[in-house]
């Protein structure tokens, strides 16, 4: 929800429902004067928290900017504090922090690319970074040589050199990928990690009927990293069974589909 304030309180329904209240718009601006965090941010995304615990950083969606708040200080105290909030590209996503916490790395779903954000100078550093369509979730390799980046509508991850911020390869996990994570066995080599992504819906089981809360299992792809450089990838999948939530309804009323797969 992102509207100037003086525009959505003169909406005409508004105002009637105002007037019914004996209330005037005017009477509603003052009140987000008051309360300025109710339009500061209509929505926030995914953060990432900094190595020593200190700051925050928050993608603002609605607003199109990434917030640095302080969470924590020197004294190790904590606290709250919004220092600053650099504004970015369309439809910001995803956020992750360089190893060294010196760059964030914000995906661009509408636009489908990548900024980099410096965030001792608190100003983007590199924007219009083209990665693929759509995409979302972002890692940084351990030792900050590598950007993967999760295409959503393509299907595939990016894989960047951060040195240069150009995507050397992508590799196909098919579906609709969502989140990434990356592991650190602690040594000075990036190729060696195993980067793993996940598949926002759940996929049909083979034999089963799609309606019913069990029919569906999760799943995640992997692949090494030295593979993705290469070109040359081999994506493992691991499937994760569904889960009993308790929810049995029959969706044989109300879903065509359901009803006639069953009654074939």
């Amino acid at each position: 929800f992102n509207v100037e304030r003086e525009q959505f309180v003169a909406a005409p329904g508004l105002v009637d429902l105002l007037a019914a209240l004996d209330r005037s718009p005017t009477d509603l601006l003052q009140q987000y004067a008051n309360q300025n965090t109710a339009f500061a941010q209509g929505r926030s995304s995914t953060l990432a928290l900094t190595t020593d615990d200190r700051y925050l950083v928050v993608v603002n969606r609605a607003s199109q900017s990434v917030s640095v708040i302080e969470v924590r200080d020197s004294s190790g105290k904590d606290v709250s504090e919004k220092i600053a909030e650099i504004p970015v590209d369309n439809d910001p996503q995803f956020v992750a922090l360089s190893p060294d916490d010196r760059y964030a790395f914000v995906t661009h779903g509408r636009d489908g690319t990548l900024s980099v954000i410096d965030l001792v100078r608190r100003t983007v550093a590199n924007s219009g970074i083209a990665v693929g369509s759509e995409p979302r979730g972002i890692v940084v390799s351990p030792n900050g040589n590598y950007v993967f980046v999760a295409n959503h509508t393509e299907g595939s991850v990016s894989v960047l050199r951060t040195a240069t911020l150009r995507v050397i390869n992508r590799v196909p996990v098919g579906a609709q990928p969502y989140a990434l994570a990356v592991t650190n066995d602690g040594d000075r080599d990036d190729q060696d990690e195993t980067v793993y992504v996940t598949q926002f819906f759940g996929r049909l089981i083979e034999g089963r009927v799609d309606g019913f809360n069990d029919a569906k299992e999760g799943v995640v792809s992997a692949f090494p990293v030295e593979d993705a450089l290469s070109g040359r990838v081999a994506v493992r999948e691991i499937t994760l069974q569904p889960l009993d939530s308790g929810f049995a309804a029959d969706r044989r009323q109300y879903c065509l589909n359901t009803r006639q797969a069953l009654q074939q």
